[in-house]
């Protein structure tokens, strides 16, 4: 897998070195709410089991960078990444996390643009999906600055709230992004 970098972050592959850092972080559940598929509480053993997978996992299209600051400790205080495995062909979804001591900084902006670039141009992509649940308008800032435009509301589960909650449905094209750079 590639490793992305802007002026602040590494975007790199996950390694078990992680675990504590993710389960510590993802483990607040004012973070595993605004998921759909982190259980609450969030113990070592279901980071180890995430990280196992994102560094055994090989599948093309699925891209999944552990977000690491470069000024910081060198572990991962999010993630973010493209999963295009349950998509149409040339389509792909944009998803993300950061630990909430990160939280306001514009570290996942900064994330989320230079993964965008990667999806369209190192992936190919033509169409980028992305989604947050309805309450959570620092997800919705980092997605409308990137230009992604709301298809619709539908209810998605949250296993950390045990629920189905409203979330908003966006859509960025190729054509957008490369008229907005």
């Amino acid at each position: 897998m590639k490793i992305l970098e802007t002026d602040r972050l590494i975007l790199r592959p996950f390694k078990m070195s992680d675990a504590q850092s993710v389960a510590t972080l993802i483990g607040n559940y004012d973070v595993a709410k605004m998921l759909s598929r982190v259980p609450y509480p969030y113990a070592l053993s279901d980071a180890e089991g995430f990280l196992k997978m994102q560094i055994d996992e090989i599948e093309p299209r699925r891209n999944v960078f552990a977000i690491e600051i470069k000024d910081g400790p060198e572990v991962a205080v999010g993630a973010i990444g493209v999963h295009g495995e349950n998509e149409p062909e040339g389509q792909a979804e944009l998803g993300y996390w950061i630990g909430e001591p990160y939280w306001g900084q514009g570290y996942v902006s900064e994330a989320a643009r230079q993964v965008v670039a990667f999806a369209f141009t190192d992936m190919g992509l033509h169409t980028i999906v992305a989604g947050h649940f309805v309450g959570n308008m620092g997800s919705r800032k980092i997605l409308l600055g990137l230009g992604f435009e709301d298809v619709d509301i539908a209810k998605r589960h949250s296993t950390a709230r045990g629920q189905d909650v409203d979330c908003a449905n966006l859509v960025l094209s190729r054509s957008k992004w490369e008229n907005a750079k």
